[in-house]
C-alpha cells in the first residue's frame, strides 16, 4: 500500500492509516463517533495539577481525573516528560527525592485509584513502598493475583505431598491442573515464597 496522505484533523501531521485519519484519531472516532473526542487539551492536566496543589488541604484523597497509567496512577506532562501526578505532588510537598532510587509512596494506600494528594505522599525506597502495599492490602500476590491458578491451601497441600516423596512434580501438576514448572517453582520456593515467612 502506498502513501495515503496526512491525517485530516487540523494540526495533526501523522500519516493516514484508516479512512481519512491517523490511527489515534481513527480510534477516537470509532470509540466516540468523533475523532477529537476524549482528548484533553495540551497543558490542561498540568494547569489542573498546579491549581489543585495550591489549594490542597489535609484529609481525603484527591483523585486524578485525567489519563492514568496501567497501575491507576495519574499521568501528567511535567518538566519536559510524562510523569506520575503523585510524584509531582510529592516533589511539591517534600522537595526533590533524596536519590534517583526513591519512589513517591502513598500513605493512604489509594495510589492504584489515582490519589495524588500531596498530604498522602512521602519519599520511600522501593522496599518501603512494597511494604506499604502489603500493609494496605494492594499487593497482588497469592489468591489476589489475577493469574493465580491455586489458592494458599492448595499450595500448602502441594508442598506437603511433594515433601513426602510419594508424588513427583508431574503427578502433582496433573492432580492440581497446572504445569509441571508451576509445581517446581512452588516446591523450590521460587513462587509463593512469602508463605514460608508467614
Amino acid at each position: 500500500m502506498g502513501y495515503r496522505g496526512i491525517c485530516s484533523v487540523e494540526g495533526c501531521d501523522k500519516p493516514v492509516t484508516h479512512l481519512e485519519w491517523c490511527n489515534a484519531h481513527y480510534k477516537r472516532w470509532k470509540r466516540n463517533g468523533d475523532p477529537l473526542a476524549g482528548r484533553t487539551p495540551i497543558g490542561k492536566q498540568l494547569e489542573y495539577l498546579t491549581a489543585a496543589l495550591k489549594t490542597a488541604q489535609p484529609g481525603d484523597c484527591m483523585i486524578w481525573p485525567y489519563q492514568r497509567s496501567w497501575n491507576g496512577r495519574g499521568k501528567v506532562f511535567f518538566d519536559g516528560r510524562s510523569q506520575g501526578a503523585h510524584r509531582v505532588a510529592c516533589q511539591h510537598m517534600h522537595g526533590p527525592p533524596p536519590s534517583d532510587a526513591h519512589e513517591a509512596a502513598h500513605n493512604c494506600g489509594n495510589g492504584h485509584l489515582g490519589c495524588f494528594s500531596p498530604f498522602h505522599m512521602r519519599w520511600a525506597t522501593s522496599a518501603e513502598n512494597q511494604a506499604d502495599r502489603l500493609i494496605h492490602g494492594t499487593m497482588l500476590r497469592g489468591n489476589t493475583h489475577p493469574r493465580s491458578r491455586l489458592n494458599e491451601d492448595q499450595v500448602r497441600e502441594v508442598r506437603r505431598l511433594y515433601a513426602t516423596g510419594e508424588y513427583s512434580q508431574r503427578q502433582l501438576a496433573e492432580q492440581f491442573g497446572v504445569a509441571r514448572r508451576t509445581i517446581g517453582a512452588m516446591t523450590d520456593g521460587q513462587n509463593w515464597k512469602w508463605m514460608d515467612a508467614a
